[in-house]
């Protein structure tokens, strides 16, 4: 997974983002921000894709890595 900087990722993205790394699903993640689950979808594949990750797993331990996490 390369390093990419968070300033390639949309506000909405790293919200996103924050939310996986605190371990809420997608569904959760939708309530908290008043979105649907399709719209989550859609942005944690556009972070992905921003930080060469494949999977939830890989971009929680991103977050965790740039102090995006409490």
């Amino acid at each position: 997974m390369e390093e990419a900087p968070t300033l390639n990722l949309t506000g909405r993205e790293l919200g996103v983002l924050r939310l996986l790394a605190r371990g809420l699903s997608n569904r959760l993640i939708a309530r908290s921000l008043g979105i649907s689950e399709k719209t989550v979808k859609n942005h944690l594949s556009g972070v992905y894709l921003k930080i060469g990750a494949t999977d939830r797993t890989q971009a929680a331990l991103y977050a965790h890595r740039l102090g995006l996490t409490p």
